[in-house]
């Protein structure tokens, strides 16, 4: 049985092309990955993520229309499970 979990804290090098004063906080994310090896060269996985979107998305502007680039930020979740074979 192994288990991972990842966190990231986002950040933009560059915003000015995305409007004056733009936020660089881009957000944050948790990854987490859990596998069991059912044989030598099988396991299955479950991995799953979710992502905060930060005050980049409500700051950024459309380049023709002014308006911002995302109306309605909201928090992404993810889960995929498989198998994976090795060879």
């Amino acid at each position: 049985l192994a288990i991972s979990v990842d966190g990231f804290i986002l950040k933009a090098t560059k915003t000015g092309a995305w409007g004056e004063g733009v936020s660089k906080n881009l957000g944050w994310e948790v990854d987490s990955k859990i596998s069991y090896k059912i044989a030598k060269n099988l396991s299955y996985f479950v991995q799953a993520g979710i992502f905060k979107p930060g005050k980049f998305y409500e700051e950024a502007l459309d380049a023709d229309t002014e308006e911002p680039l995302v109306a309605n930020k909201k928090t992404v979740t993810q889960a995929v499970h498989g198998l994976q074979l090795e060879f």
